[in-house]
């Protein structure tokens, strides 16, 4: 059996309508493991990246939005009702990357914006 490396347990999620997104939804990745999210347009696969990527909070352009549920990772657990999780990353595609820069050239300029970043990622990003 692959071990977990991240558990997401009771996630749900709500619009800042009211409207649910996301119910009481679970699944645990495993170490070396390809996962693909897969649903219609609207049905909140960006949203679940977002709040997984400490991207969708209760501030500024994510104003209103209620996220729950628990998160482990390495040991560390968040309970997203109260927490903001950091523990994904998200990567843009199409017309949101720079054509003449390499995969790494692209992810180097979102690091860059990250404000603190660990040190690995430098040399991540170089490898990559």
């Amino acid at each position: 059996m692959t071990e977990t490396i991240i558990a997401v347990d009771d996630l749900s999620i709500t619009t800042p309508t009211g409207r649910p997104l996301v119910g009481d939804a679970a699944f645990h990745l495993g170490r070396g493991e390809v996962v693909l999210l897969v649903g219609a347009s609207g049905s909140g696969k960006s949203t679940i990246i977002n709040a997984l990527s400490g991207l969708l909070d209760a501030e500024g352009d994510h104003e209103g939005w209620s996220v729950s549920g628990r998160v482990e990772v390495a040991g560390r657990r968040y309970d997203l009702a109260v927490e903001r999780c950091n523990v994904g990353g998200l990567v843009f595609q199409n017309n949101a990357l720079l054509d003449d820069l390499s995969a790494g050239g692209n992810t180097r300029i979102a690091a860059d914006h990250l404000g603190a970043v660990d040190p690995r990622i430098s040399d991540l990003i170089a490898r990559l």
